[in-house]
């Protein structure tokens, strides 16, 4: 027995097709050659125009998101796709929002490795040796009565403030260096600072 299934039918409404059954539509669209009629068809301005229109204002989930960016990872723009983007946008005008977001990555960029001001020849890179362990600084902010030796905050003033315990920072900025002597005992914020000029701390907790 057919059965007739009228316009607007809600049967199939909100249900969810299986792998295996998707994989089995697609074999047979396939094969069918549904989709074909579209083969080298353009769509007119006007109906692109309508297409972009009835997607205006619609919200992605996170899961459509991965898909449309899994599906694009590693895909290069041609030269003629590029020229078309870059005509597409002459004469465009960014939002205020757009400019400030643009000018944050051009300012992140410029700043980054060698071009940033605190730029040390990437020995951040260099990893502490296993003497630097925790036992080793909790030994010296003992030492240091748990206080930064440059401002005097605490440590429990460093808790209640940033949840975490005070720095323990190398003096000669020698991470290899860890005899106790040139170890002390910073907080977070003092920590940044003395990177910035590094010759000049070294001298001033030298001599100090």
């Amino acid at each position: 027995m057919k059965y007739l299934f009228q316009k607007g039918n809600k049967i199939n409404q909100g249900r969810k097709q299986t792998l295996k059954e998707r994989k089995k539509r697609s074999i047979v669209a396939k094969e069918k050659g549904f989709g074909k009629w579209m083969n080298g068809r353009k769509l007119s301005e006007k109906h692109r125009k309508n297409i972009s229109i009835g997607n205006m204002g619609r919200i992605f989930t996170e899961e459509t998101k991965n898909k449309i960016r899994k599906s694009n990872t590693g895909k290069k723009h041609t030269e003629e796709s590029k020229n078309k983007n870059r005509e597409a946008h002459i004469g465009k005008k960014h939002s205020i929002k757009t400019k400030q977001l643009l000018r944050k990555i051009s300012l992140k960029n410029a700043r980054r490795g060698e071009n940033h001001p605190d730029w040390k020849g990437g020995i951040s890179k260099i990893r502490y040796p296993r003497e630097f362990n925790n036992e080793l600084k909790l030994k010296i902010r003992t030492r240091d009565n748990f206080t930064c030796c440059l401002c005097g905050q605490t440590e429990r003033e460093e808790l209640e403030e940033l949840n975490r315990v005070l720095c323990i920072n190398h003096i000669d900025f020698d991470k290899n260096n860890c005899k106790e002597n040139n170890l002390n005992t910073l907080c977070l914020r003092c920590n940044v600072k003395i990177n910035r000029e590094r010759e000049y701390w070294s001298d001033y907790f030298i001599n100090k």
